[in-house]
């Protein structure tokens, strides 16, 4: 969903810069919201702008915050050093690091 708002915001940018002389062009009348759009085309491109970066952040919020690990060398796996998800909470800087220390399997430095 939030790609299509993604696909979306990029017509109404567009519509907002090009689109009264796409339509000149083509000879279609302009509708009035496109000669109001026209007159005020720096407010509207900020409006779509503002209004499309809420509707995107809305939409992949997930409130997920992980840390994964992949390792070096021919195995290459990846782990798991900490997860909100599972958790519940934020983890400090220092549980951060000490799992990269434990999943790159350095121990404590």
């Amino acid at each position: 969903m939030a790609n299509a708002v993604g696909v979306l915001r990029l017509i109404a940018y567009a519509a907002v810069l090009v689109g009264d002389r796409v339509l000149d062009y083509l000879g279609v009348p302009l509708p009035p919201q496109m000669v109001a759009v026209s007159r005020a085309r720096l407010q509207a491109f900020l409006v779509v702008h503002f209004v499309g970066n809420t509707m995107s952040s809305t939409l992949l919020k997930t409130s997920a915050f992980e840390v994964l690990v992949r390792g070096g060398g021919a195995d290459a796996k990846t782990s798991l050093v900490f997860s909100k998800l599972h958790t519940g909470r934020v983890p400090s800087i220092d549980e951060v690091f000490r799992g990269i220390d434990v999943a790159l399997g350095e121990g404590g430095r």
